[in-house]
């Protein structure tokens, strides 16, 4: 998450000044490189980290936590669907979607409330993780759709801005 935080923050007025210039194949080629990396990044990290879980709880932990390494895959899953909407949420900063973002924050606190209501309900407390995850998929899904909607409109809007 710190990777996609560093990058959202740096990104940001770089892709504004590509979507400001029309400058759209760039623009969407920047989101996603700087989406992929802390996405790959957090896979094998929590990849790493479930692997290892037994040596580390051994080290760190003296041993505890023996039954948590699903535990460790839902953080992983949970960061990585973090790191996704990290490079969502600035590209819709950069193109001024204020109001978008809004709703798809809406969509997903909705979205986490009831996956929250259901986790409380039938798994372990451990688990409300996976209603966090189910409302980060939620908003997700809906900025993919965004994103495939201004990806077709700049595409045909200004079809030299789509070539080299």
């Amino acid at each position: 998450m710190m990777i996609s935080a560093a990058w959202a923050s740096t990104a940001q007025p770089r892709i504004a000044h590509m979507w400001a210039e029309n400058r759209y194949r760039q623009f969407w080629k920047f989101l996603a490189v700087g989406t992929l990396i802390p996405v790959v990044g957090s896979f094998v990290w929590s990849l790493l980290v479930f692997m290892n879980w037994d040596f580390l709880r051994r080290l760190l932990y003296h041993g505890n936590y023996a039954n948590t390494a699903d535990l460790i895959l839902l953080w992983g899953g949970n960061v990585i669907l973090g790191s996704i909407l990290s490079g969502g949420s600035c590209a819709l900063l950069a193109t001024r979607r204020f109001r978008t973002l809004a709703y798809t924050d809406i969509l997903s606190a909705c979205a986490t409330c009831v996956a929250m209501a259901g986790v409380i309900l039938f798994l372990p407390y451990p688990f409300v993780i996976a209603g966090t995850m189910v409302g980060q998929a939620m908003q997700v899904i809906a900025l993919a759709m965004v994103f495939y909607g201004m990806f077709r409109a700049t595409s045909r809007a200004h079809p030299a801005s789509a070539t080299p």
